[in-house]
């Protein structure tokens, strides 16, 4: 077995030690949640003042709140098995229009497509790729509460034959010292996210044998390029 095989050997064992951890956690931290939920709605089923009922709601908002991030870190943590296939790329991104076309209409946001007419091929588990794209799409689309330009291009880059997937918006862009951290778990500078959207696109592209590039800066918007390699 050579080093390469090693390495792969080694990070596989990490990568389910560290899944079989947050499994254990999670699962112990349901429990006393699953407690506190069910004891606060009974209270609320006895509660009759108006301002103890709010404060009762609360709880359990904040509870439901608490196990949604839970089953957002444990679908981090899986391991996640490809299903690969050979796929036009266009045929790939096509299915998530409608979705993002809804939020973008809902924000004022201006959506364009641009891919190559070349029926060229990648192996990827599509379902996987789309997960990622839309992730990326809708982390954009986030970036421009007061409307914009998204911008989605899809191409085959000439040199290496390799499949580009690029996502630009007129966004805000991303402060030099957070740029670092934006593929990191858990870094977030929204309230109601858990930072693990791009994260998660990231595991994904990497697993495909691809990578993900950011570029961005204060008032000139962010370009993200998912990178598949070419079959």
């Amino acid at each position: 077995m050579g080093p390469r095989q090693n390495k792969s050997t080694a990070l596989s064992v990490s990568e389910k030690a560290i899944s079989e951890l947050v499994f254990g956690i999670a699962h112990q931290i349901r429990n006393p949640l699953a407690i506190i939920r069910s004891q606060t709605q009974h209270l609320l089923s006895l509660i009759r003042e108006k301002e103890y009922r709010q404060i009762t709601g609360t709880i359990v908002q904040q509870v439901d709140f608490l196990n949604h991030r839970l089953d957002e870190l444990v679908d981090f943590a899986k391991p996640i098995e490809l299903d690969m296939q050979n796929c036009v790329p266009a045929e790939i991104i096509q299915p998530l229009l409608p979705m993002l076309k809804l939020r973008c209409e809902s924000q004022n946001i201006q959506l364009e497509l641009l891919y190559e007419e070349s029926l060229f091929t990648v192996h990827v588990d599509a379902y996987r790729l789309q997960e990622a794209l839309l992730q990326i799409g809708l982390n954009a689309i986030e970036a421009m509460p007061r409307g914009g330009k998204l911008c989605i291009r899809v191409l085959r880059e000439k040199t290496s034959k390799n499949c580009l997937f690029l996502f630009v918006d007129s966004g805000a862009g991303i402060l030099e010292e957070d740029l670092k951290n934006v593929f990191s778990p858990f870094f977030t500078t929204k309230r109601e996210s858990a930072g693990l959207g791009l994260p998660m696109a990231l595991k994904i592209f990497e697993l495909h044998g691809g990578s993900l590039k950011l570029e961005s800066s204060p008032g000139n918007g962010t370009t993200v390029t998912g990178i598949i390699p070419a079959v």
